[in-house]
């Protein structure tokens, strides 16, 4: 494949994944939550909210090592969005390529154990 053609596949691939979490993220706080962050920076805001606990609500989805690793994600997201694929440099965002199949792996692992904690909380309550 054409190195050119495969840069932007990646960084397709890695926004797309950034993008389903920050989708899992919204609907957790819309609907457990009760608040979706609000200004210009709401996507970093929603994504701290998912790794605190809300005291009466419920625990954090994610741990903060997820949240460390997601937050580089969303960095690269940004990144995409607001340049042009050219200017793209796969040596500054390969690291992200080869840690998404862990970084995925725990990320459903961590948002399906706290789901399965909730309905766990809402069945005994």
């Amino acid at each position: 494949m054409d190195p050119e053609i495969e840069k932007r596949v990646c960084a397709s691939v890695l926004a797309d994944f950034y993008m389903a979490v920050e989708r899992i993220f919204k609907l957790i706080a819309k609907e457990i939550d009760g608040e979706l962050p609000e200004g210009e920076d709401w996507h970093k805001k929603l994504l701290r909210q998912m790794s605190i606990e809300l005291p009466e609500i419920r625990l954090p989805v994610i741990n903060k090592k997820l949240f460390r690793q997601l937050e580089e994600y969303l960095k690269f997201r940004h990144l995409v969005r607001n340049i042009y694929g050219f200017q793209l440099e796969y040596k500054r965002f390969a690291h992200l390529v080869e840690n998404l199949p862990a970084v995925a792996a725990d990320a459903e692992h961590q948002i399906t154990t706290f789901l399965d904690d909730m309905q766990e909380i809402a069945e005994n309550f």
